[in-house]
């Protein structure tokens, strides 16, 4: 079981699973700042509103 874990490991640690992997953080990152972005944009619509 462990020696499979183990090799499992090994192969996603090829470049293939690096790349991968840098796509999921990289698509993970840009839907946070998008999202924060558009938060921040409807707050301060909402203060012009108010204002």
């Amino acid at each position: 079981m462990f020696k499979y874990l183990v090799k499992n490991l090994k192969s996603l640690l090829t470049k293939q699973g690096v790349i991968s992997l840098l796509l999921v953080v990289n698509v993970v990152v840009s839907a946070l700042v998008i999202s924060h972005t558009l938060n921040d944009n409807a707050n301060r619509y909402n203060r012009l509103i108010r204002a």
